[in-house]
C-alpha cells in the first residue's frame, strides 16, 4: 500500500476490506515509523465509528497530539468543517487571492534542492523520530491483527533509503526493523529482509528515499521472484489494492 502510513492503515480499513484483498504488501522501515502520525491529514479520511475514534484517542492522548486529534474529531462528525478548504478556495478565487506568488529567487531554491539537502532533512527526522516509533508500531500491530482476523495475508518488505542516510542511522534502522519483524511473526505475516532484495548504491537514488527508474525496475523484478516463490511454497494468492 504505497504512500500510506501506519495511521492510514487504521483509518482506511473499511476501504481496504471493500477491495477484497487476499494479500497486502507493506513497505515499512524506520523512515515510516519515525514520523509523527499525521492527524491533520486524517481529517479527510472516511468516517470513523465511535469505537475507532475512542481507540485512536487512547493511542495519541499522551503524545502531545491532542490539538490535532481535536481537529480530526470535529472533521469526522462535521462534513462542513472537513471540507472547509473548498469554501476557502472558492472565496479566495472570487477575491483574487489564489494567484501563485513567484519565488523571489527560484534558481537559489533549485540550487539547494539537492539529494544532500534531502538526506540532511531525512537525518533530522530519523535522529529525532524515536519518540514516534512505539505509537506507530502499535498502529501497525492493530492493522496486522485486523488483517489476521479477516484472513488477509500480509507481507512486510523491509524499507530502504539512501545509503548515506542509512549509514548514519544504522542503529535505529536495525532496531525498528527488528521490532517490525517481531510484530510480523506475532500476527502471522511474512517479512522480506532488504538484503534479500537489492543492495542499493548511492547512484540508484534520485533523492533521499526514491530510487531511479532503472533501480526500481531491478527491485521490482527481484520482488516478483520472491513473491512468486512465497506463493508457490505457501499456496496463497496475491491480491492488489489500489494505492
Amino acid at each position: 500500500m504505497a504512500g500510506m502510513g501506519p495511521l492510514d492503515f487504521i483509518l482506511y480499513q473499511d476501504y481496504i476490506k471493500n477491495c477484497f484483498p487476499k494479500t497486502i504488501l507493506l513497505y515499512l522501515s524506520d523512515f515510516d515509523l519515525c514520523k509523527a502520525p499525521n492527524l491533520s491529514g486524517a481529517t479527510l479520511a472516511p468516517f470513523q465509528s465511535i469505537s475507532k475514534v475512542k481507540n485512536l484517542f487512547n493511542l495519541v492522548w499522551n503524545y502531545g497530539l491532542e490539538g490535532d486529534f481535536a481537529e480530526f474529531f470535529i472533521s469526522n462528525y462535521l462534513p462542513e468543517y472537513r471540507f472547509q478548504f473548498i469554501f476557502k478556495g472558492v472565496v479566495n478565487k472570487l477575491f483574487g487571492k489564489s494567484k501563485a506568488t513567484p519565488h523571489p529567487d527560484t534558481q537559489l531554491l533549485e540550487k539547494h534542492n539537492t539529494i544532500d539537502s534531502h538526506i540532511d532533512a531525512l537525518n533530522d527526522k530519523l535522529k529525532n523520530g524515536s519518540t514516534w516509533v512505539d505509537i506507530n508500531l502499535k498502529m501497525v500491530e492493530i492493522f496486522l491483527q485486523w488483517c489476521d482476523t479477516n484472513r488477509i495475508k500480509v507481507i512486510i518488505i523491509e524499507g530502504d533509503y539512501h545509503p548515506k542516510a542509512l549509514r548514519l542511522n544504522l542503529k535505529i534502522h536495525k532496531t525498528v526493523s527488528e521490532k517490525i519483524r517481531q510484530s510480523a511473526e506475532k500476527f502471522h505475516a511474512d517479512y522480506i529482509d532488504r538484503e534479500d532484495l537489492l543492495d542499493f548504491n548511492e547512484s540508484d537514488f534520485s533523492d533521499a528515499v526514491h530510487v531511479n527508474a532503472k533501480a526500481g525496475y531491478t527491485f521490482t523484478e527481484r520482488l516478483i521472484r520472491i513473491l512468486d516463490a512465497l506463493v508457490k511454497s505457501k499456496k496463497f494468492q496475491l491480491g492488489v489494492i489500489p494505492a
